[in-house]
């Protein structure tokens, strides 16, 4: 299974529990990559990312799950 993972300035992208942002199929990776492009530099406006956000909250509710 391949997995997908975005870097900003070289870093990866991490979600609001700082778990990495690995994203399960290529179409899911380039759209959210699409709304970082869409950013103004050096101020995100995260409102503006639902499928970032989407796909945070699932990573995140699934670690959270995991520690339980």
């Amino acid at each position: 299974m391949s997995q997908y993972q975005l870097l900003l300035d070289k870093r990866p992208i991490k979600t609001p529990g700082m778990q990495p942002l690995v994203l399960p199929t290529r179409a899911l990776a380039l759209a959210v990559a699409a709304e970082w492009e869409w950013q103004p530099k050096g101020k995100p406006r995260i409102h503006t990312m639902p499928l970032m956000s989407i796909a945070a909250t699932a990573i995140d509710q699934v670690s959270d799950l995991a520690n339980q």
